[in-house]
This record gives structure tokens, sequence and C-alpha cells, in this order.
């Protein structure tokens, strides 16, 4: 039930649709939009600008992410509507689940040396591999897609994981394993298994690595095949019931992809026209004339 869930997630959530529509409304939410996609794309470099450029780049994301309901549109609304219908039903399977996934079978002592060794793709370690890994490999190869994804996941990783600590401390759901049940809620007690940061972070890096590469099946499903481990090792381990891994999943998922979107329409942006033509006319001098240079990029 849980993994057709979470891969029922990554099927349902779609790259959001970014840019100025003449349907759409117009107001603060579509004017946060405005000013985030009309920064440059970011491009990595060592100098003093980079990460002032960098933080205004994640703080605008920050809000277009913070004020994407108010753009929503019937389509988008429906895809909630399900999202909410799922995790609430996963609420109220969350004992069963937990029971029979856990308490009916315990874990053996190497399956739980193995587990928690898989956890670390959720946490600190698993988001340094990939983001310091990428960023390697950009400098080794001078690829400009992996300079990208080390910039895109990590700051997936931070705005997700942002919004999910603050959920974490605003429910204050008490751990599985403490067994008082999957409704001991006490907000803002220290309390925090609603959602799953390990789950969120784990999604958020297997969309951000597939959408840098568009989704190849080869890709896709290696990097979200280990994450939704990730969040099954967390059910195991008695730290979160199923309905803390869905939601933390899909914080994750829809950050990332819409990060990623944002700066892929940055890029495109900058190229030119879609498909990544452009024109310019050059002011140009010789020594004998005086002319224009006119210059067409594909």
């Amino acid at each position: 039930m849980v993994l057709a869930a979470l891969f029922s997630l990554v099927a349902l959530s779609a790259t959001p649709a970014l840019g100025a529509d003449a349907a759409a409304p117009a107001g603060p939410a579509a004017s946060i939009e405005a000013r985030t996609l009309e920064l440059p794309p970011t491009r990595p470099r060592i100098s003093l600008d980079f990460p002032i450029d960098l933080g205004r780049r994640i703080a605008l994301d920050a809000a277009d992410l913070l004020s994407a309901p108010a753009r929503w549109d019937g389509a988008d609304w429906a895809k909630f509507s399900l999202f909410a219908v799922v995790a609430g039903g996963l609420f109220a399977a969350d004992r069963t689940i937990d029971v029979a996934s856990r308490q009916d079978v315990p874990r053996s002592a190497t399956e739980s040396r193995m587990e928690d060794a898989l956890e670390q793709m959720g946490s600190g370690p698993g988001v340094l591999s990939v983001v310091g890994g990428s960023a390697v490999l950009g400098w080794l190869r001078d690829d400009d897609a992996f300079r990208s994804l080390a910039i895109d996941a990590g700051e997936s990783a931070l705005l997700s994981s942002g919004f999910t600590a603050f959920l974490k401390e605003a429910t204050g759901r008490a751990r599985a394993r403490r067994g008082n049940g999957p409704y001991d809620f006490h907000p803002f007690s220290g309390s925090a298994s609603f959602p799953s940061g390990h789950a969120t972070a784990a999604f958020a890096l297997a969309s951000a690595v597939s959408e840098e590469f568009e989704n190849p099946p080869q890709l896709v499903i290696p990097a979200y095949g280990l994450a939704t481990i990730v969040a099954l090792c967390r059910m195991r381990a008695g730290a979160h019931f199923a309905s803390d891994v869905f939601v933390g999943a899909a914080i994750g998922t829809a950050t990332a992809r819409t990060v990623t979107a944002l700066e892929r329409h940055r890029r495109e942006r900058a190229k030119g026209a879609p498909g990544g033509a452009s024109v310019s006319i050059v002011p140009t001098m010789y020594p004998s004339a005086v002319g224009l240079t006119l210059a067409v990029r594909f």
C-alpha cells in the first residue's frame, strides 16, 4: 500500500507550468513568479557576488513555492485533492501498517545495520554526496549539467527540509516507536515525526537528479527506488508512520521539480526564443567603415 502510494505520487506529480498566461489572474502571487523567472540563470563561479546571487535566487524560489497555491488552476487543485485523499487514507491506516510492517516482523541485527546505512541517503551525508559529487564532476568534466545539478539539488534539499522542519514542530507528532499510536500530537513539544525529514531529502535528491537529465527511465527507476527504500527503512526503524513518509516524499518531490523547472525556464529565456535561437545586432567599427553585425545563434 505504501509502495503504491509513493509510486503514484511520482507518476502524478507533473513538472509545473511556468510563465505568464493570458488567462492567469494578476496579483501578488503572479508578481512573485514573474520576479523569480526574471532572474538570470545561475552560473557557478568563484566570485564575491556568487553567494549573494544564489541567496537571492533561493529566497525568491522559496517565495514562489509558498505562493504557488494562489496560482493553481482546476487541474492543480484536483491533483492536490487526490494527494489529500491518499494521505488521509494512509493516516487512517497508520496503526495497521505499523503493526504489519514493523511489529509483526521485527528487524534482525543485520537488517538493522543495513537499513541504518541506507537511511543516510536521506540525511546530511546523502545530500553532501550528491551535491558535492555533482560539483566535482562538473568541474572535472567542464559539464554545465552537473554544475547545475549541484546547485539545484542543494537548493531543493535545503528548501524542502526547511518546510518539513516547520511542519514537524507545528504538528508535534510522536514517533511510531513510542507506542502511543498515530494520533498523539503535541505541537511545539519537540516530537517530530510528521513529515519524515529523511523521505523529504531523499525524494528531493531523486527528483532533482531525474529532472536535470530529463527523466530517462534508467535514471528515474533507481533514483526513486532508492528514495523509496529510505522511506521504508524509516518506517521499519519505528521512526515514522506511513503518512509521515508519504507527505515528506510529496514535499521533496514538489520542491525539487519546481526548483529545477524555474532554473530551466531561466536558462531557456537567456538563450532567447523557445528552441534556443537568438538574434542580436551589434554596431561594428572598421578603420575605413562603420556598420552593423547581425548575429544569429542556435
